[in-house]
């Protein structure tokens, strides 16, 4: 794909940055590096200390849900796609204890979530398919997916247990939609963990949009497994404020569809926030696991980078909710479907996410 172009009409938010050597060369040294013995010994030591927390059957996954069509409260398509499940420790989920030990805390838990879904979303805009998120690869459970990040592979295989299955991907998920992968205008990614960028091999036509803070290298980061095609327009919310928050960056020329700045699980997390009217539809991916949490005070997640600006994002959501009309659709949120939006599109047939109760809780 040719480098992205900043487009007129998003003024000033975060133009293109086009390396002139290949993908793999132009990353920052600390964040592509071949594993070295300082990190065999750390996967060591951590295996040994949580050993026990991670010990456990493992549960039969649910099946995986259809895509849920909807309406967004201006009428346009929206699909609610999920690509597998994840479980979690649950102080990975919600924070317990002193922030500063959050990390010991994860990796010590040996309490685990239920199954959750892992949702990106399809948004079928006049001027063109906007995809928010690519979902997670079936490939995350093949034995060497991993093995070009071995300290970051470790934290996957040893704090979340994964299931998806091939059709569960992006691809063939827009397949069965009626949509060409190839025709998605514009990808949008909150963050570049692996379960929100494992489905970006599948866009080969898109336009990336990805923050300047994230593209640089946060933890957690999968770097080595983007695509080499991918050439992103890096965003950096120069636009002015839209509805709670204080900038933004647009994508469509109207200016109804713009990312905002949700930083705080990684430094240049964002979230994708349209306007049709009065009402907005906030896509807040990682900002909160799902809104009942957020509804009941205990949004904070444990699996957060920077603390300060995870609360001060938590709040400007909850003044979004609270000033703007608004549906919240964040990307593990198992209460996204039509009670929530109102409106079911009539094909394809609609069916509500389930989760699976008590996934994940025998391994204790």
């Amino acid at each position: 794909m040719a480098c992205a172009e900043t487009d007129s009409h998003r003024g000033s938010g975060g133009g293109s940055e086009c390396p002139s050597s290949p993908l793999l060369r132009s990353l920052r040294p600390q964040t592509l590096r071949a594993p070295g013995p300082a990190d065999a010994v750390l996967v060591l030591v951590a295996t040994v200390v949580a050993g026990l927390a991670i010990a456990g059957s493992e549960p039969d996954p649910p099946p995986n849900p259809r895509p849920l069509t909807l309406e967004t409260p201006g009428g346009l398509p929206l699909h609610v796609v999920q690509t597998g499940w994840v479980a979690v420790k649950r102080r990975f989920r919600e924070l317990s204890g002193p922030a500063s030990l959050r990390a010991l805390a994860i990796v010590l838990d040996r309490d685990w979530t239920e199954w959750m879904p892992i949702l990106f979303y399809v948004l079928e805009h006049d001027e063109g398919i906007v995809v928010f998120d690519t979902g997670e690869t079936a490939r995350v459970s093949d034995p060497d997916y991993f093995s070009c990040d071995a300290a970051t592979g470790w934290f996957y295989r040893s704090q979340l247990r994964f299931a998806v299955r091939p059709e569960d991907e992006l691809g063939p998920q827009l397949e069965a939609l009626g949509l060409d992968a190839a025709s998605v205008r514009w990808a949008v990614l909150s963050h570049l963990h692996s379960d929100h960028m494992g489905g970006m091999r599948h866009l080969t036509g898109a336009e990336f949009l990805i923050s300047r803070r994230d593209w640089a290298g946060h933890r957690g980061a999968l770097r080595c497994r983007i695509p080499e095609f991918v050439r992103p327009t890096l965003v950096e919310w120069r636009d002015p404020a839209f509805g709670a928050f204080a900038s933004s960056h647009r994508v469509t020329s109207d200016g109804a569809l713009r990312i905002v700045p949700t930083p705080g699980h990684t430094p240049g997390h964002q979230s994708l926030l349209l306007r049709e009217g009065d009402v907005f539809t906030l896509f807040a991916c990682d900002v909160v696991f799902d809104q009942a949490r957020l509804d009941s005070g205990r949004g904070m997640a444990g699996i957060v980078e920077e603390v300060a600006p995870a609360r001060a994002s938590l709040e400007t959501v909850s003044r979004q909710l609270r000033d703007f009309e608004t549906r919240l659709a964040p990307a593990h949120d198992p209460g996204v479907g039509a009670e929530r939006f109102g409106h079911v599109h009539a094909s394809p047939p609609a069916r509500e996410l389930e989760s699976s109760p008590g996934a994940g809780s025998s391994r204790k």
